[in-house]
């Protein structure tokens, strides 16, 4: 079963799309009959700015507002981080408007308690020959068909005919917000139905790539890959047992990901794709000490942070500098050694050394303290 589209031209000059999304699946096309299928008009801008209503009510499937408003723009992100197309959605604010507003001059996305009649999310977009794209709401429904519509958040959804993956179906419905219409290739974001509760639509095949770098010509010819940019804390210790907060792009999703640490996998029962650009480990593994690599496997292939964290063992002392000093102190004094974290302490006799400053991992320095008299 194909997605009902319709078009219409209102008395104003603007053209009005209104493409939906249905929840049935339908039948696959041979590879060789893909093709691109693009709506009326496209965007004769690079930069297209949105707001987001997060008011999903069932915040348990969902998740806060503050996750709602991630996952969403994680949906608009794809376009531009997992494709080189010269368009780029971004966020801008939060906002308190619902359903379709034709004509407001504010692209828009929010979830309405009604029936979508056979579709589970429209995106309803405006246009004029001259101008071409200018505006867009994108609208989640409660019901199809009479049938209630769990929007899944956090996580991965479940394996049931009645829930889907709000990133997903987002992902999906930005595309049509950026002009490409419905591709008959299943395995697509862009593809009319949902296929495995639209957790796949997360991921840009290489059709919908292709299809929005036709239509926003590429300025780059590098690939899109998964990128780890940084993680928090940026040291633990070495027996583990702490979170580790990793940042970066083009995360996925448990199912598809392998992690590893200074070469020591992480279960995936131990690791969670929060977002699109956040990966949380619930506890890290017993490492031993020094620099260790982060090393990230999904469908854009390996990424590997080198040194990107450090494991901090006892701290041990190398040196100090200089060797001797005079009873009276005074001196300054540089400590060298390993591990010596941020909350460790120097002392010279049983007494603290004086305005003491942790440098970095190998380096303390101070002021030598006078000797204790006998």
């Amino acid at each position: 079963m194909r997605p009902s589209r319709t078009t219409h031209r209102s008395t104003d000059g603007l053209v009005l799309a209104v493409v939906a999304v249905l929840a049935t699946l339908g039948a696959s096309a041979p590879l060789a009959a893909q093709r691109c299928i693009f709506l009326d008009d496209k965007w004769n801008q690079t930069l297209v700015r949105y707001r987001v209503n997060p008011n999903f009510p069932d915040r348990r499937t969902t998740g806060t507002r503050d996750q709602q408003v991630e996952f969403i723009t994680c949906g608009a992100t794809a376009w531009s981080d997992q494709s080189r197309a010269n368009i780029r959605l971004e966020f801008d604010r939060v906002s308190n408007l619902v359903g379709g507003n034709e004509g407001d001059g504010i692209n828009n996305v929010s979830w309405v308690p009604d029936d979508g009649f056979g579709a589970i999310a429209i995106a309803l977009l405006e246009g004029t020959p001259v101008r071409g794209m200018i505006g867009f709401d994108i609208v989640f429904f409660d019901k199809s068909g009479g049938r209630n519509v769990i929007w899944s958040g956090p996580g991965e959804p479940a394996a049931r005919e009645d829930v889907f993956d709000l990133r997903g179906v987002a992902t999906h419905e930005f595309g049509h917000a950026i002009g490409l219409g419905h591709l008959l290739n299943e395995e697509a974001t862009m593809y009319a139905t949902s296929v495995d509760q639209d957790l796949p639509a997360r991921t840009l095949h290489q059709d919908d790539r292709a299809c929005a770098e036709t239509l926003y010509r590429p300025v780059s010819f590098a690939q899109p890959t998964a990128v780890i940019s940084s993680v928090t804390p940026e040291s633990g210790p070495a027996g583990g047992g702490h979170e580790l907060v990793i940042e970066g792009k083009n995360f996925t999703f448990e199912s598809e990901t392998t992690l590893s640490v200074g070469g020591v996998m992480i279960p995936r029962t131990n690791f969670s794709v929060e977002t699109c650009n956040r990966i949380r480990i619930l506890r890290m593994p017993r490492l031993t000490p020094g620099l260790k690599n982060i090393v990230l496997n999904n469908s854009f292939g390996i990424v590997n942070a080198r040194a990107i964290y450090r494991v901090i063992g006892p701290p041990q002392l190398v040196a100090v500098e200089p060797p001797e000093g005079p009873t009276t102190g005074g001196i300054d004094v540089t400590v060298s050694g390993t591990d010596l974290g941020a909350s460790a302490m120097v002392s010279v006799g049983g007494a603290p050394l004086i305005d003491a400053r942790v440098v970095d991992a190998e380096t303390i320095t101070g002021v030598l303290p006078p000797a204790e008299q006998p």
